[in-house]
């Protein structure tokens, strides 16, 4: 048939959204409930990817299908809870994700925050129908629009992740490894002289950078199709940073590359991770928000559990962005109900500061990390997790070494709290404790004695 993929996007009180992928420009029907939808899908247009609304939905999950293909089950957004929610980041796409089929048999998903990674480009193979070179190898595939496509199809066939995505809504934001080079920022000097020498370009123009950002960026909005998309006043023309609510819970989805100063950057005020625009919009959304919880999507985490040089934390070339970190943590100072789930780091941790423990003033705040089919399982432990890290996935902060262990953030919501949880594949499901309405602390379970 023409539809080669589809997943599920966005959905409402009465519908929902199946993104459909066509590889040739037809009519492509989705039928649920005994009644077709239909969308006009345009091989030169985003691959061929279209968005087809469903209506007349409950809250109740019906089967669909594509093209007279079984698709897999859809709703409208529930009207009462519990809420499950699950994100994490940095797929592989050799290896079949376990956890998704986890998620998918076990809990009702209401939404799965992908944070990046996903898929790397700085790899190359032939599998799942495509083959896709490595676009940091030069300059001509760094640019290679069709082959950031490819990418992007390859990853999404994944077992696991494709069964996943067609039956719960599924919101794709980018990170480092949807670009040319490692840890990318818009920086033609960074790209010639990237620190992971063999995804350096010295040879590389202005234009060339101009050419791959293109590229890379295009083939990530056409993927990201489905997601919210931000209808406030004043962002940029071109963010994917968006919010996405869940019940009593709104989501707040940040860009941490399309803005962002180079990593090896002084730890100032001037230095960014999300550029001023996204940046004033978060800490004003944020303010403005009647959500009971509050939840910063980020793809970066905010302290050190791991070795990424280019996250919120300081760490080897990257001196950190806690300035503007804290900036924005001190600006909602007076919020409520604020968490924090991230990724981009192939370990898993829970992060948390105490109210006061950043300076007089700083509220609590904790930051989630899930990494559900890591690329790179970290063997061994090194020296230095930052004072933050309350638990990670080789024991609490005094452990010698890891293991290979792949792990999902996930949440329960209610009215009142949010239960945070990792489900692992070594473990099973960790419970990391609760934050109550009102509160941004951590709650977590005290044994009980006698």
């Amino acid at each position: 048939m023409a539809v080669t993929d589809w997943w599920l996007g966005k959905n409402g009180s009465d519908w929902a959204t199946v993104i459909c992928r066509s590889n040739a420009t037809a009519t492509v029907t989705v039928t649920c409930n005994g009644r077709d939808f239909t969308g006009s899908a345009d091989t030169s247009v985003n691959d061929g990817i279209v968005e087809i609304t469903v209506t007349g939905l409950t809250d109740t999950r019906v089967a669909y299908s594509v093209d007279g293909v079984a698709g897999g089950t859809l709703r409208a957004k529930k009207s009462r809870g519990p809420y499950w929610v699950a994100s994490g980041s940095c797929w592989s796409k050799v290896r079949p994700d376990m956890l998704a089929y986890a998620l998918l048999r076990d809990y009702d998903l209401d939404a799965y925050f992908a944070l990046g990674d996903f898929p790397y480009c700085n790899t190359g193979s032939t599998a799942l129908g495509e083959t896709t070179v490595n676009v940091t190898s030069s300059i001509a595939n760094a640019t290679n629009a069709s082959n950031y496509l490819a990418h992007h199809r390859q990853q999404r066939r994944v077992p696991g992740i494709k069964e996943l995505m067609r039956s719960v809504p599924f919101v794709y934001m980018a990170d480092d490894h949807e670009y040319m080079v490692d840890n990318a920022r818009r920086d033609l000097d960074w790209w010639q002289n990237n620190p992971a020498a063999a995804e350096s370009q010295p040879t590389a123009t202005a234009q060339n950078l101009t050419d791959a950002w293109a590229a890379a960026r295009a083939a990530i909005e056409a993927y990201a199709t489905g997601n919210p998309v931000n209808a406030d006043a004043g962002i940029d023309s071109d963010a994917l940073y968006t919010r996405f609510t869940v019940g009593p819970a709104e989501f707040f989805l940040l860009d941490c590359i399309n803005y962002g100063t180079r990593p090896d950057a002084a730890d100032d005020a001037s230095k960014t991770m999300l550029g001023a625009s996204q940046k004033a919009w978060l800490i004003a959304a944020i303010l403005a928000s009647t959500a009971t919880f509050k939840v910063i999507v980020s793809p970066k985490q905010f302290w050190r559990g791991g070795t990424n040089t280019d996250a919120w934390h300081a760490h080897g070339i990257n001196p950190g962005y806690q300035t503007e970190l804290k900036e924005i943590l001190y600006a909602i100072r007076s919020v409520t109900g604020v968490m924090a789930v991230a990724g981009d780091q192939h370990r898993y941790s829970d992060q948390f500061v105490a109210a006061g423990d950043l300076g007089a003033g700083y509220p609590a705040m904790s930051c989630f990390v899930g990494c559900p089919t890591t690329v790179d399982p970290n063997p061994t432990s090194y020296v230095g997790y930052d004072s933050q890290i309350v638990m990670r996935d080789n024991g609490r902060n005094t452990g010698p070494t890891s293991r290979e262990d792949f792990a999902v953030a996930l949440l329960k919501i209610s009215d009142t709290t949010v239960e945070r949880y990792l489900l692992t594949t070594l473990r099973g499901l960790i419970p990391l404790g609760y934050i109550e309405a009102g509160s941004n602390d951590v709650q977590y379970a005290r044994p009980k004695i006698g």
